[in-house]
Order: structure tokens, then C-alpha cells, then sequence
């Protein structure tokens, strides 16, 4: 059992989407994919005390906290993704440019968001889907704090708006974001899009059950 009587039940699923995302591109082999990333960097690297050690550390840290295994975590410097759990693998994954932009307290928050993301069961329905990031998001609260983690949603947020390729987009998301920063964006980006239309609750839902999840376990926002 972990902080105030947390816990995670490990329920070992098979998710195929990240799976997907995951895939090498055809024709290639592991190791000219991990030679393939921009100014050819490995697409992906293991964070360890030498590599990424604010990940590392995360993780162990979050680990212990909760009482679990240390899953593998590892940086897709590519930036594909944003972040997100392989529980067939049990490690986490992270965008190297969501690492550069968040605290060690806001990396600890994404690390036990994922984490539940591992030791949750597999759903199918959209809905439900939706739950289960209410779900890790009270386990981020549970390693953290409420503010905390309200942070990591808007800095997240702001991440994946400097990836638009469209600077008029860019500027436009971005006065929106100052204008109203709990206020709910709407990309034309595709994994944005999708992230927010099928397994996402949006962010006004999530700051407000954050909010609650932090007087049930006794935190405070500052």
C-alpha cells in the first residue's frame, strides 16, 4: 500500500494502440531506428542515472513511493508521442520535449499518471477510457499535489501547440491559452485531435476532479 493507502493493482494488459505508435517504420531494424532519430540521436533512450536522470530518478522515486516494480522508462526524442504507458512492457515513455519543459515535481506527476496507466485494466469504450484518466490522474495527485498536476495538464498543453506546424495556428492556440488557460482548445492536429475527442476528458473535467481528488487525500493547492 502506498501514500495514503494508494494502490495499484497490476492487471498485466495488452494495449495494441501503443503498440502501434511503438512500430518500427516498415523496412526498418531496430538498430537503424535507433540510429533514424533528428540529427541522428536514437529515436529512443533509456533514462537512466547518466541519461535523462530526472526521469530516472522520477521513477524510482514514484516506485517506491507506491510499492511497485520500477518499470523501464525511456525518451523518444523524436518527439511522436507526449506520454504514455506500454503495460506489455511495463515502461513509460516520454516526449523530450515534455521532459525539457516540465519540474521534477511535474515530472513525478506524468511518471505516476503512466504508471497507473500499466497496472490498470484493458477497456475498450470510450467512456471508460475517459475514467481511467481520471483514475491515474488521481495517482499523480497521490505522488504530488492538486496544483501540481494542474500545471503538468496547461504546460502539456502548451507543448503540443509549439508542435503546430502553422505559426498562424500556433499564435492564435496560444492567445486563447493566455485569454482563458482552463479553457478547452480545439486542434487540427490528428493525434491531438484524437487524444481529445476519444480518450481524454477534457481539461475543465480533469482540473475539476484533480481539485476533488485532492481533498480526498488531504492536499492542498498553493
Amino acid at each position: 500500500m502506498g501514500k495514503n493507502g494508494y494502490t495499484f493493482e497490476k492487471k498485466s494488459p495488452v494495449r495494441r494502440w501503443t503498440e502501434q505508435v511503438m512500430r518500427r517504420p516498415p523496412g526498418l531494424s531496430k538498430r537503424e531506428m535507433k540510429q533514424s532519430g533528428i540529427d541522428g540521436r536514437p529515436v529512443y533512450v533509456r533514462a537512466t542515472q547518466n541519461e535523462y536522470p530526472r526521469l530516472h530518478q522520477a521513477v524510482e522515486e514514484v516506485a517506491a513511493l507506491f510499492q511497485i516494480d520500477v518499470p523501464a522508462a525511456y525518451i523518444q526524442t523524436d518527439n511522436r508521442v507526449l506520454a504514455m504507458a506500454d503495460p506489455a512492457k511495463e515502461s513509460i515513455w516520454l516526449a523530450e520535449d515534455i521532459y525539457d519543459a516540465l519540474s521534477d515535481s511535474e515530472l513525478k506527476a506524468v511518471v505516476a499518471h503512466e504508471m497507473k496507466h500499466i497496472y490498470h485494466p484493458l477497456v475498450i469504450r470510450s467512456s471508460a477510457k475517459k475514467q481511467l484518466e481520471f483514475d491515474a490522474d488521481q495517482a499523480a495527485v497521490a505522488a504530488t499535489d492538486p496544483q501540481t498536476v494542474i500545471n503538468v495538464l496547461h504546460k502539456i498543453e502548451r507543448v503540443m501547440v509549439r508542435r503546430i506546424p502553422d505559426k498562424q495556428e500556433r499564435d492564435e492556440l496560444d492567445a486563447t491559452m493566455d485569454a482563458n488557460p482552463d479553457g478547452e482548445l480545439v486542434y487540427n492536429d490528428e493525434l491531438a485531435h484524437f487524444l481529445q475527442r476519444y480518450l481524454h476528458p477534457t481539461k475543465a473535467e480533469r482540473i475539476t476532479a484533480v481539485l476533488a481528488s485532492g481533498r480526498d487525500f488531504g492536499g492542498t493547492t498553493r
